[in-house]
């Protein structure tokens, strides 16, 4: 895959040892999984420490390493690295090194490089553009969601030259780690997909959020595409002269518009430029996110019926709106995340639902809001109250205000759990077989273990 040479050129590093050997095989931050002859990146991580794991990656058949400066390699390891014929280069800083190489890898490839970013629906959105993109381009995509500077790096070392396009998630939570991923990556088409409040704790407020969005916008140059939300007050306000700009969207005239909206038995129908399409999901922003799939297959000239036959056969991935039945009662998994937005379209999503029985939701906390959470949650409370769901079983100490601003809306069906146990102890007593229960909460608090929990209290 690389020459030492070239590592050496990408990280701008210099040799502590020198190898005979003058190539690696690939790339490596994993000592536990390295392969003979990869290149082990030792980067420090908010567990470990890659560079208590050299020794080890060497003893594995690495066929070198790049250690930073400020950490002294002992004695032992310039022995065992001179013993076995690897070469150390050290850098100032790892994790920018490892994504320097991948870079370089990435402009080996001359082809079109799709990066989506945004506040909600980043990942459902690569897997639709992917899925689209698949029989014609071949695309790279993120796995699950490597969408931060290690799971990017990660990604785009994996390109090949059966690969005739990539579609890159960008994740971030502080300003100017899109604007890094852009640089890595240097896509030549940008899709935000919506902006809302979410990672407040770094980013203060909504303009903050914009303005960290539109790192990955203002990274684009001359001639490059930009796909983005028409209806977000925020992206459609944006212009850039030398960008092709391509817009999306339901309420607002737009490049491309879902209209003849419809819920059907098992998702929605709608059409776009006068093409009929299918999404078999259930919630209503999940047009949103297949209008970006539209579009860009429709820039990428890709046969409407080839998108409209990928769309029709997604599935959605897990934790993400999945649905499942046990004992007669629908579960609607959408643990992956939660912010205020995300939360505003699962609210609507279970109001909207078609259920004979009740439907029930559960909510967990929201994190990363800062000194706003207290507010979010209580507007979140508010907004549960009025929005015709049945019960609110709120989970948390921020979800708290959630559940007392239900509370004074005037909801009935209300209640506040200290632990996603007595979660669980309470869904056993109030719901029943044809009954929805949607489940949501921030990535950290694992709120899916509320499903898992019921079920196999019932199986053990």
């Amino acid at each position: 895959m690389f020459s030492v040479t070239e590592v050496l050129k990408a990280t701008n590093g210099k040799f502590l040892t020198v190898s005979e050997l003058t190539r690696i095989k690939g790339v490596s931050i994993d000592s536990r999984t390295i392969q003979r002859d990869e290149l082990f990146i030792a980067i420090k991580g908010l567990r470990c420490n890659g560079h208590m794991f050299v020794a080890d990656a060497l003893k594995k058949g690495a066929r070198g390493t790049v250690i930073c400066s400020k950490n002294p390699i002992p004695p032992y390891v310039m022995e065992l690295a001179k013993k076995t014929d690897c070469f150390i280069i050290s850098v100032s800083d790892t994790l920018k090194a490892f994504g320097e190489i991948a870079s370089f890898h990435r402009k080996k490839f001359d082809i079109p490089i799709v990066a989506i970013t945004g506040s909600n629906g980043k990942t459902t959105t690569k897997e639709m553009v992917e899925c689209v993109l698949r029989e014609k381009w071949s695309p790279l995509k993120n796995i699950g969601t490597q969408n931060n500077l290690i799971g990017v790096p990660l990604t785009l070392l994996k390109l090949a030259d059966k690969n005739k396009s990539a579609v890159i998630e960008l994740g971030m939570n502080r300003r100017k780690e899109i604007k890094r991923l852009a640089e890595i990556v240097r896509p030549n088409i940008g899709v935000v997909t919506n902006i809302g409040p979410a990672h407040l704790e770094y980013l203060k407020s909504l303009e903050g959020v914009y303005r960290a969005k539109r790192e990955l916008l203002d990274f684009l140059g001359k001639g490059d595409i930009a796909v983005l939300n028409n209806d977000d007050a925020h992206l459609n306000r944006f212009r850039k002269k030398e960008l092709k700009i391509f817009t999306f969207g339901i309420k607002t005239d737009s490049d491309f518009q879902a209209k003849d909206i419809k819920r059907e038995r098992n998702g929605w129908r709608f059409s776009v430029k006068g093409e009929s399409y299918f999404i078999p999901l259930t919630p209503y922003h999940d047009i949103y996110n297949s209008l970006i799939a539209i579009s860009i297959g429709i820039l990428f000239n890709v046969k409407s019926e080839k998108i409209r036959e990928s769309l029709s056969n997604y599935a959605p991935l897990e934790n993400r709106m999945a649905r499942r039945i046990f004992k007669g009662i629908e579960f609607i998994d959408d643990t992956y995340n939660s912010n205020p937005l995300s939360m505003e379209n699962a609210i609507k999503t279970l109001a909207d639902y078609r259920a004979k029985g009740k439907r029930i939701l559960i909510s967990g906390d929201m994190l990363e809001l800062g000194n706003k959470a207290p507010y979010y949650h209580k507007k979140i409370g508010a907004l549960v109250a009025c929005s015709g769901i049945d019960d609110f079983i709120g989970v948390g100490k921020l979800m708290r205000n959630g559940f007392l601003a239900a509370k004074k809306s005037g909801m009935e069906n209300t209640w506040f759990c200290q632990s996603k146990k007595e979660v669980v102890t309470l869904l056993k007593r109030i719901a029943q077989p044809d009954d929805v229960v949607l489940v949501k909460g921030s990535r950290a608090i694992k709120m899916e273990d509320v499903i898992t929990c019921f079920i196999t209290s019932f199986t053990h």
